[in-house]
């Protein structure tokens, strides 16, 4: 996610998952040779089908359950996401993830809000003309269907104001000497910091291929959403307002708020402890300290790198965390509690990510209300394949 194309991540966190279907069973010729053709097995195969066809006397095999004969596979089953490719998966989970999803830009306030819509269906036959008229929608035989949204998140942009003394923070930070002692850490941290993640916790792709994919999917999803509050935002990187900055990478093409690196390290770390079944607040919890330290060493460090204010960090775990405990709940019976990141808090000028406060200690950064939405069943699939794994790892 982060500083990279979306499917550039997806293809980072997937490779994996597929290079497990291949490993130590011949798939990978095999599979090459099957999608893309190859001459000579093409030509094997047509010679081969002659030969072994050649009385037509060959029998049909009898099947049962899902194609046995007169029947076709079950519709719309969400068991059936094991026999589609990794990527295909990838491209359900995310438009189910999506699937009523609404981002809203306001002007007025300088404001991006990620709401989740859903169509609801009310017995009307006792509700008075102002509450129907309050909730909107279409009444049809006695019947109310109209839309529910519920706030996931709200970022507000901080003013010119707040970004310039933001930005006398990343310049000190560019003259610390932490800049040169974390720049192998910063390098090793561009692409998904899967090999960061896997040092905490017991992740391979031989023991952990669904629990990778689930993580993959969630990451590419994040990505979507960041990037569309990046774009409309708006916020300038440090460098496009500072010679004095000069960053250690190629400053990406795209903008600074909310930093995609922190949104990817915070999303993965509160959802991985959600699918580990720890408590996500670190209090006594080493797991949960471990991760969420880790989680805001990566995120500051692109600050250190020059290419993120702290405050970029800061909406970040916002939009990480809350995106985190969104999917926990479209994948199970849970609720998620909307949060709210206010550029133009009165300390949000000095501000800096602490990773050991918990997210509504951090300034700028509210509770807002709590959130359900409907349970969907091809990404309880996906859980239930994940948590299986680290089941039977001991968590």
């Amino acid at each position: 996610m982060s500083e990279m194309t979306a499917m550039t991540a997806m293809t980072a966190m997937t490779a994996m998952t597929a290079m497990t279907a291949m490993t130590g069973r011949g798939a990978s010729l095999s599979g090459l040779t099957a999608l893309y053709g190859e001459g000579s097995t093409t030509e094997a195969l047509i010679t081969s089908h002659w030969r072994n066809t050649a009385d037509g006397t060959a029998a049909i095999p009898v099947r049962t359950g899902e194609f046995a004969d007169g029947e076709l596979p079950h519709f719309d089953d969400a068991k059936h996401l094991a026999w589609w490719q990794p990527e295909v998966r990838a491209h359900i989970c995310s438009q189910e993830l999506a699937r009523g999803l609404q981002s809203v830009a306001d002007q007025r306030t300088g404001s991006w809000s990620l709401f989740h819509a859903e169509t609801k269906l009310l017995d009307a036959t006792d509700m008075s003309a102002e509450v129907r008229q309050a909730l909107g929608g279409i009444l049809l035989e006695n019947k109310l269907t109209y839309i529910d949204p519920r706030p996931v998140v709200r970022l507000v942009r901080p003013s010119r104001a707040v970004v310039d003394a933001q930005l006398e923070k990343v310049i000190a930070h560019a003259n610390s000497e932490l800049r040169r002692s974390r720049a192998p850490e910063i390098v090793s941290q561009v692409l998904p910091q899967v090999p960061f993640w896997s040092s905490v916790v017991p992740l391979s792709p031989w023991r952990t291929p669904h629990t990778y994919e689930l993580i993959g999917i969630a990451l590419r999803f994040g990505n979507e959403v960041c990037h569309d509050a990046k774009h409309c935002l708006a916020v300038p990187r440090p460098s496009e307002l500072s010679p004095r900055v000069q960053p250690i990478l190629q400053t990406p093409g795209w903008a600074a708020l909310p930093s995609g690196h922190a949104t990817e390290a915070y999303l993965f770390a509160a959802l991985m402890l959600r699918l580990l079944g720890q408590p996500i607040d670190p209090a006594g919890n080493q797991l949960a300290q471990t991760l969420l330290r880790q989680a805001g060493s990566i995120a500051d460090n692109r600050v250190h790198a020059g290419l993120h204010f702290p405050m970029d960090s800061i909406s970040g775990r916002v939009l990480g965390e809350t995106l985190a405990a969104y999917v926990h709940a479209r994948c199970q019976p849970r609720s998620w509690q909307a949060m709210i990141f206010d550029g133009n808090d009165d300390e949000m000028g000095d501000a800096d990510l602490d990773p050991t406060k918990p997210l509504d200690d951090l300034p700028g950064c509210a509770a807002g209300i709590a959130g359900t939405a409907r349970q969907s069943g091809i990404l309880s699939e996906m859980w239930g394949r994940a948590r299986s794994e680290l089941v039977g790892l001991g968590f």
